[in-house]
């Protein structure tokens, strides 16, 4: 089976295109390390997640995470900061 037919029956069986399962795992994945009342080092965080560079990270994290969270990533840390 190519790609692109496993691409296909995902979208098929499950409603949604197989990148779009990765990038909400990411975004999980970031939030939850986000919350913690630990320092994020924020390139190692993006290596991990699989983000080309730091920038890649922040520039689709930040778009996604305020589109789904109501508010920046930033705001968010400061939030969580403060509660903890």
């Amino acid at each position: 089976m190519s790609e692109r037919q496993l691409q296909r029956l995902f979208l098929e069986h499950m409603g949604v295109p197989p990148m779009w399962v990765v990038q909400r795992f990411r975004l999980q994945e970031a939030v939850h390390r986000l919350s913690s009342s630990e320092a994020v080092d924020l390139a190692g965080l993006a290596q991990s997640l699989g983000f080309f560079d730091q920038a890649h990270f922040t520039r689709e994290f930040t778009r996604e995470f305020t589109r789904l969270i109501g508010r920046s990533p930033a705001s968010y840390r400061r939030t969580q900061a403060q509660a903890g």
